[in-house]
């Protein structure tokens, strides 16, 4: 008998309006109206010399980063100048050096979640992909890999960091979840993450095992997925609830879709830019499922 069609339906318009909320609040109207309470606070603790802009600026020189060079942000910056939106402009020197100064810092777990992790490429390659795919080339082009650490319910970015070792960025992050107060319920991940390691942190585990694993040296509850995996993959994947997985990989698409797949810095920036993407839409869908509501798909029978 064939099985029935998943279908799915969401609010559309409150779908559309999260979206749209997404961009509007990455403009910072609050800042514009404050300028120089801000800034006079800031001035207030400030080491060096004084501020020229608020620091609460930064997040919005962040925002036009992604889409535009250092010259282009300071063309805005006189524009919204000579219509009178904020008293002075920066330049792309000083736009560069704020920029290279802001950390870029995730919310902190404190409930318990189910954590989905999973690693990408992002290109750090001036130029020449064109040439590379159309003629061929020697090599896949130059990449940096992140590795991103997605909340399994809210589908929102619970950490990003440039490391080759997708399985060291996995520990190190459910360690550092549990030391700020919050706990990994259940892990998912794809083979990449099958090691005794994240057993012994996580009481259960959707992570299928590598074709090399042996039963004989894997904790016990890493032996049983590995037997009753080789049994049967699919009823394995069924009773893991492994499909939701895919969260990660739909939250690197969205991003990679809104910032692009690659950065244009250069040296030590490298990682810096990589990561903006991600910290970026998590804080604008953060910020929009707070004012406008969480917009998840709703499977329909």
């Amino acid at each position: 008998m064939p099985s029935e069609k998943r279908r799915y339906t969401r609010d559309w318009g409150k779908y559309d309006e999260n979206l749209v909320t997404r961009y509007e609040i990455m403009f910072p109207f609050y800042v514009f109206e404050h300028w120089y309470e801000l800034l006079e606070e800031d001035n207030r603790n400030a080491r060096t010399r004084p501020y020229k802009a608020p620091l609460m600026f930064n997040e919005f020189l962040a925002f036009l980063y992604a889409f535009f060079t250092y010259r282009g942000i300071e063309g805005i910056l006189r524009s919204l100048h000579r219509m009178g939106i904020i008293p002075v402009y920066l330049d792309y020197k000083t736009i560069h050096l704020r920029l290279r100064k802001m950390k870029l810092e995730f919310e902190k777990v404190r409930d318990e979640i189910e954590l989905v992790s999973d690693g990408t490429g992002i290109s750090v390659e001036q130029g020449g992909r064109y040439i590379r795919a159309r003629y061929g080339g020697k090599g896949r082009g130059k990449f940096l890999k992140v590795v991103v650490h997605v909340d399994a319910e809210s589908m929102r970015v619970v950490k990003a960091e440039v490391e080759n070792s997708e399985l060291d960025s996995a520990v190190r992050t459910i360690r550092e979840i549990g030391e700020e107060g919050g706990k990994v319920a259940k892990f998912y991940g794809d083979r990449a993450y099958d090691s005794n390691r994240i057993y012994d942190l996580v009481p259960e585990v959707a992570v299928p095992p590598k074709k090399s694993a042996n039963p004989d040296r894997a904790n016990p509850r890493r032996r049983e997925t590995i037997l009753d995996h080789r049994e049967s993959p699919r009823d394995w994947s069924a009773r893991r609830g492994y499909g939701r997985r895919w969260r990660v990989e739909i939250v690197i698409s969205a991003v990679k879709r809104m910032f692009g797949d690659g950065v244009r810095a250069r040296g030590v920036l490298q990682g810096w830019a990589s990561l903006l993407k991600f910290w970026l839409y998590h804080r604008m869908r953060s910020e929009a499922d707070s004012l406008v509501g969480e917009v998840h798909a709703i499977r329909v029978a």
